[in-house]
C-alpha cells in the first residue's frame, strides 16, 4: 500500500449545500475500514462543522478554520497551531460595519466584497495577517497559515508523510494543501484553476467524486494514476548533461562502483534529492563516509553502537533522515544487530510506509541476514532499496534478481551491467563505451529496457524540483 492517508476538503468537495451524501458517508467508511486514514480539512469552524455534520468521528483528524486548528476526533483534544488575531482587529471590522463576520479561534471570516476594508484595517492595525478566497468568502488568518501548514501538523501526529497521502479539494483555499500531497485529486465541480493542477479530475462532483476516488485507491492504490509532472521520481544529473528521471516509489536500485570504503558521490547525489523533495531515507553507513551529510540525523559513532530502539524512535519520532554508523559494531556482530532490526523496521513500513528508502552500503558483508529482509521488503514494494556493492556477482543472483535499476560508476560501468543482466538470465542491452572518463554514472533499469542513459553528477548537480499539484 503506497497511500496510508485520503485528506479532503468539506464544502464542495465531501458534502454539496453543506450535507454529506449517505452513500458517501459509507464509502468513507469503506476506506476507513479498509486500514487507511482519514483527514478533513475544512475552512469551516469546529461547531459549525459539527452542527452540520454528525458523522465528523469517521475522520481521525480535522483540521479547521483552515489549517489553523487542529482536533483530535478521538482524544477530543483541540490545539490552536498559532498565534491569534488581537480582539480589536474583529471589533474594528464591526465597528466599520463588515458583516456577516465570523471569529472563530483564529480565523476571522467575511464575505469577499469586504476585502478592501479587511486589508485596510490589517494595514492600519500593523498585523501579520493575510487574506485567503474561498469562493466568495475572504478568510483572516495569520501569515502563512493555510490547509497546507494544518495538513502537515495532522500528519506530523498521525506518524504519516505527505508523500503517503491523496488530497482531494474544489475550491482556491485547497490550492495549498493539495500541491503538498503525493497524488491530487479535484473533483468534477473543481475551479478551471484547481484542475489545471490535479494529477486525477473526477468524473462525479462533490461526494461522488470523492466516492469513485475511494473506488480507485481501493481498487488498485492509484497505479493508475501517474504524476501531472512526474514530480514523483528524482532528476538525476547536472544542467549540462542530459537528465535522466528514477522514479521514487517501487525503485530497487543496486550502485556499482570501483572501490570499496570510497565515498560514493552517487549516493550523495541521491541522498541530496530524497531530501530536498522530503522523502525519508534510512542509509546504513558501515565506514562513517556520510558522516557531514547536512539534512540526517546521525545514530553511532566509533565508539558508541546505535540501538534498535533508538532508531525506530528516531524515524517515528521525528520524520527526518537518519544515517546510522556502524562503526561501534565490530564486523561480526552486524548481522545480528540487523536480525533484531528488520523485523520491527517493517511493521513501522507496514503502519506508516515509512521511510521512504533504505540505504545499505557495502552490503555484501551483511549476506546472508540481508538477503533475506531485502527479497522480503522490508515491505515488498513500499519501501524502495539503494545497495551499494563492489560488483554484481559480490550479490547472491536471487538478490540481484529482486532489483530493477542499476547505476554503475567507475571505470567498469560495461562490466557491471553484464554481470547484473546475466544473473537475471537476460540479454545486456548494447552501449559505445565506458564513460568514467567523463565523470558520468550509467542508469538503466530492467523494467523499462532500452539503452543506458548517462548522466553527470557531483557538486553542480541539479536540485529536486518542488513538488507542484
Amino acid at each position: 500500500m503506497r497511500y496510508f492517508a485520503l485528506a479532503s476538503d468539506y464544502d464542495g468537495t465531501l458534502a454539496e449545500e453543506g450535507a454529506v451524501h449517505p452513500d458517501t458517508l459509507r464509502m468513507l467508511e469503506r476506506l476507513r475500514d479498509a486500514g487507511r486514514q482519514l483527514l478533513l480539512v475544512t475552512g469551516r469552524l469546529l461547531p459549525d462543522l459539527k452542527a452540520v455534520f454528525p458523522e465528523y468521528e469517521v475522520f481521525g483528524q480535522i483540521v479547521a478554520e483552515n489549517g489553523a486548528v487542529l482536533y483530535n476526533t478521538r482524544t477530543k483534544g483541540e490545539t490552536v497551531l498559532c498565534e491569534t488575531p488581537p480582539e480589536d482587529f474583529a471589533a474594528t471590522l464591526v465597528q466599520k460595519g463588515v458583516t456577516p463576520l465570523e471569529v472563530g479561534r483564529v480565523i476571522v471570516s467575511t464575505l469577499d466584497i469586504h476585502k478592501q476594508t479587511v486589508l485596510q484595517t490589517i494595514e492600519e492595525l500593523g498585523l501579520e495577517l493575510q487574506i485567503i478566497f474561498n469562493k466568495g468568502s475572504a478568510m483572516v488568518l495569520p501569515s502563512g497559515v493555510n490547509k497546507a501548514t494544518g495538513l502537515h501538523a495532522a500528519l506530523k501526529r498521525m506518524g504519516l508523510s505527505v508523500h503517503n497521502t491523496v488530497g482531494v479539494g474544489d475550491a482556491e483555499n485547497d490550492h495549498a494543501f493539495l500541491k503538498v500531497c503525493e497524488r491530487a485529486v479535484a473533483v468534477a465541480n473543481a475551479l478551471p484553476s484547481l484542475k489545471a493542477k490535479a494529477d486525477l479530475i473526477t468524473i462525479g462532483e462533490s461526494g461522488k467524486g470523492v466516492s469513485e476516488l475511494i473506488r480507485r485507491l481501493l481498487q488498485d492504490d492509484l497505479a493508475s494514476v501517474p504524476a501531472r509532472d512526474g514530480r514523483d521520481s528524482l532528476v538525476l544529473g547536472n544542467a549540462e548533461a542530459t537528465m535522466p528521471r528514477m522514479p521514487v516509489y517501487g525503485t530497487n536500485l543496486l550502485v556499482s562502483r570501483t572501490s570499496e570504503g570510497e565515498p560514493t558521490p552517487v549516493i550523495a547525489h541521491l541522498m541530496g534529492q530524497l531530501a530536498d523533495a522530503g522523502y525519508q531515507f534510512l542509509a546504513f553507513d558501515p565506514r562513517g563516509a556520510y558522516q557531514t551529510f547536512e539534512n540526517a540525523v546521525v545514530l553511532g559513532g566509533p565508539k558508541r553502537a546505535p540501538t534498535t530502539d533508538e532508531v525506530l524512535k528516531t524515524l517515528t519520532s521525528t520524520g527526518q533522515n537518519l544515517v546510522v554508523n556502524l562503526l561501534g559494531i565490530p564486523m561480526q556482530k552486524r548481522p545480528a544487530f540487523f536480525e533484531g532490526l528488520v523485523p520491527r523496521l517493517r511493521e513501522v513500513c507496514v503502519r506508516t510506509g515509512r521511510p521512504h528508502w533504505i540505504i545499505l552500503d557495502e552490503v555484501h558483508h551483511l549476506m546472508p541476514v540481508m538477503q533475506r529482509a531485502i527479497e522480503d521488503g522490508p515491505v515488498r514494494g513500499l519501501t524502495g532499496a539503494i545497495l551499494i556493492a563492489m560488483q554484481p556477482d559480490e550479490l547472491p543472483s536471487s538478490l540481484l534478481c529482486s532489483l530493477d535499476t542499476i547505476i554503475a560508476t567507475g571505470s567498469k560501468q560495461r562490466e557491471a551491467l553484464q554481470k547484473f543482466c546475466a544473473a537475471c538470465n537476460q540479454p545486456c542491452p548494447p552501449f559505445s563505451e565506458d564513460r568514467a572518463e567523463q565523470g558520468e554514472a550509467l542508469l538503466w533499469s530492467r523494467k523499462e529496457g532500452g539503452s543506458p542513459m548517462f548522466f553527470r553528477y557531483g557538486p553542480s548537480a541539479a536540485p529536486m524540483p518542488p513538488p507542484s499539484a
